[in-house]
């Protein structure tokens, strides 16, 4: 009878243990040990409001027949973007009741390309208290005209109407090349000179063309319509107008028609490119991981983060867990889950959904100097909806990629997955020779070879023509058995830096990126050697 009791009580304890350890994990917790999970218990730094965190992908001006391309990191690119984003928050929303479109004679002049779609309308910082939309692509026209016609164009019996809605269906890259309307007074005779004198270019159209197909809105750009005072106007105008060229690489807007004469294939564009007319010098660039405090960076994934089991990784890597979600730490940044939250729906708006994204990089992690958000969707995956962002760092208008992408997918229950990896430049570009790397008494030393290896450092690297890039991409593409060989799809074509090297001395390596039919192909600049992922770190 002893045994029997003692078999019982131990039974007993043993289903005790069972749900004991149930409640603890999956159990509704004591309200006064409840604590609401929230993500501002501490802060990188304060959340940016709604028109530092968005901006265009790039921006082309087309000045005396020749493409500028301007990004992220560039003077031209901020000075830009600020007087055109200031327009389109103080133009009059009674802008937008009449119908015209621009002048024949106008010339498509500036153009703003937006990856992560730009919200307007509502209230929205730009367009407020119009149609809402989602816009894809801003484009300006200009025109010459005499300054007689300028000093009319306030005047009603002259005045031309203003704004659109206009369904355009025609496709973007295959708009005929504009360049060759322009009046340029340097190829007028001299006999017409003075006559030339009293004209000059001034911006007249501001179309905006939004992210649904074809939908485009247009506003004439005179001082009684916009709303805006003349004096600003016209600093808007002279802005376009004094874009300063002499030191930067004019570009082409590649077409099919260039493409066939390089590339013996039939090749489509489903986006603009732009690439550059003559070859030119970049530099490496030393770089170093970004440092982020860790006690901070816990905090704002912890309750507390004691209380959170960690574990050591061989290779030095240290993951924080609660059971619930978890936290791993690398040398070149951070990886987080909470894999409960992935099986959700996410339905908030997408203006939303750019707020949520602001917050989230700010307090975790922060948002340093030369961060951009490249794009946000909203994806779908095993019945689940989510949102998915993803940021680049740029460097003198070219951006900057690591292996890992600093990446944030979220829902309506909260942040599910986050990936974080970045480099932070060191120097101008232009990295450490042999000589300061090595102790003084070993300078003697060096040979001819490293002085002559410095020397071509410091002048950068010569980049290879477009079509001897694209002819190296396409035979690395036809070289995969598995690809399609029949037509190919151009869909990107840019200039960018990889980091590779080591965790020691990590550095940007400049590459063409070249796209194929969804393949990508990194190639060095120079060399035209390929870069895979695993070089990269």
């Amino acid at each position: 009878m002893n045994e029997y009791a003692k078999s019982l009580f131990l039974l007993l304890l043993v289903v005790m243990s069972l749900f004991l350890t149930y409640q603890l994990w999956y159990g509704q917790k004591p309200t006064e040990l409840t604590v609401e999970d929230v993500y501002e218990r501490v802060v990188f730094e304060q959340p940016r409001p709604l028109e530092d965190a968005i901006a265009p992908s790039r921006i082309v001006a087309d000045i005396d027949d020749a493409n500028y391309v301007f990004q992220k990191g560039e003077q031209n690119y901020d000075d830009l973007w600020s007087h055109l984003s200031s327009l389109m928050k103080d133009l009059d929303k009674a802008a937008f009741v009449d119908q015209s479109s621009p002048d024949e004679e106008a010339v498509n002049c500036l153009t703003f390309y937006f990856q992560t779609s730009l919200p307007v309308g509502g209230e929205l910082p730009w367009f407020p208290e119009t149609v809402d939309l989602e816009v894809d692509k801003v484009k300006l026209y200009c025109l010459v005209e005499s300054s007689q016609a300028i000093d009319n164009e306030d005047d009603p019996n002259v005045q031309e109407e203003t704004i659109v809605n206009n369904l355009d269906d025609q496709d973007e890259t295959n708009e005929p090349d504009q360049s060759n309307d322009k009046e340029l007074t340097e190829e007028d005779s001299e006999e017409d000179s003075e006559m030339e004198d009293s004209k000059q270019e001034v911006t007249k159209w501001l179309v905006i063309k939004g992210s649904d197909v074809g939908t485009e809105m247009s506003v004439l750009l005179t001082e009684e319509l916009t709303g805006l005072a003349k004096e600003d106007l016209e600093q808007f105008r002279g802005r376009l107008q004094n874009i300063p060229t002499n030191d930067l690489a004019a570009y082409h807007s590649l077409t099919e028609d260039m493409l066939s004469e390089q590339i013996d294939r039939n090749i489509q564009l489903r986006n603009p490119i732009y690439i550059p007319k003559e070859p030119f010098f970049i530099n490496h660039l030393t770089l170093k991981p970004e440092k982020l405090v860790k006690e901070a960076l816990l905090k704002t994934f912890f309750v507390d983060y004691n209380m959170a089991l960690v574990i050591e990784e061989r290779d030095g890597h240290v993951i924080y867990t609660d059971g619930e979600k978890g936290l791993r730490l690398t040398d070149v940044g951070l990886e987080y889950s909470n894999p409960r939250h992935e099986e959700g729906q996410a339905t908030m708006s997408y203006h939303d959904a750019l707020l949520n994204i602001i917050n989230l990089i700010s307090n975790h992690g922060g948002w340093p100097d030369g961060l951009q958000l490249k794009n946000l969707e909203l994806s779908r995956r095993a019945g689940y909806s989510f949102y998915q962002a993803e940021w680049v760092m740029y460097h003198e208008g070219y951006p900057l990629y690591a292996d890992h992408k600093t990446r944030i997918s979220f829902n309506d229950l909260g942040l599910f997955d986050y990936t974080r990896s970045l480099f932070i430049v060191e120097n101008d570009g232009i990295e450490e020779s042999m000589v300061e790397a090595n102790d003084q008494n070993n300078v003697e030393e060096e040979s001819d070879i490293e002085n002559e290896e410095a020397v071509e450092e410091e002048e950068g690297i010569l980049i290879a023509e477009w079509n001897e890039a694209l002819h190296e991409a396409i035979k690395l593409y036809d070289g995969e058995a598995a690809l399609d060989r029949t037509s190919l799809r151009l869909e990107s074509f840019n200039l960018q830096y990889v980091v590779t090297g080591s965790l020691s001395f990590p550095r940007g390596e400049p590459v063409w990126s070249i796209k194929l039919n969804g393949k990508e192909f990194l190639l060095k600049v120079g060399s035209l050697e390929q870069i895979s992922e695993e070089d990269m770190l």
